[in-house]
């Protein structure tokens, strides 16, 4: 683990021990003000299908984060919204490559949260073997921290 990596997974643990107040004022900004709603342009997750190809903010609750290690060459973090795999109503993306812009996703099971960017479909063929199902859901594939925000730090 690098050093810049370690001092940012210490900076985040030690959010999560102050308050929702200094939380808000955090320059990581993975924490947005805790009475923020789905305003504007924001829709829930479970309508994420119908907004495919628009770069939108979603709504959602954390319900599962995991990473496909044997999903060769990228290795991606699914972050599920709203429900665990096989009914997750959205997906969230971290490709291998920006793992380390981003903390660990799984400290934030429970949270709801919005995330912002361009809503694709994903296609999985499945592998019954490997127990998954063939399926397709709306994902959003995130490369910065500030596409993603905590609204609440319950």
């Amino acid at each position: 683990m690098t050093t810049s990596k370690s001092i940012s997974y210490v900076f985040i643990l030690f959010l999560t021990t102050i308050s929702c107040k200094e939380k808000t004022k955090s320059p990581n900004r993975l924490y947005a003000s805790p009475t923020t709603e789905c305003e504007g342009n924001c829709i829930f997750a479970q309508e994420g299908a119908k907004h495919v190809g628009e770069s939108i903010k979603v709504y959602g609750t954390i319900k599962e984060v995991f990473t496909k290690v044997d999903f060769e060459p990228r290795k991606p973090t699914f972050i599920n919204l709203d429900d665990k795999y096989p009914d997750q109503k959205f997906n969230i993306v971290i490709f291998e490559e920006d793992y380390d812009k981003f903390p660990d996703m799984s400290l934030y099971v429970g949270k709801n949260i919005t995330v912002t960017g361009v809503v694709e479909m994903q296609h999985f063929i499945g592998n019954k073997d490997k127990g998954f199902l063939p399926s397709d859901y709306p994902q959003i594939k995130v490369t910065s921290l500030d596409q993603i925000e905590v609204l609440n730090c319950k």
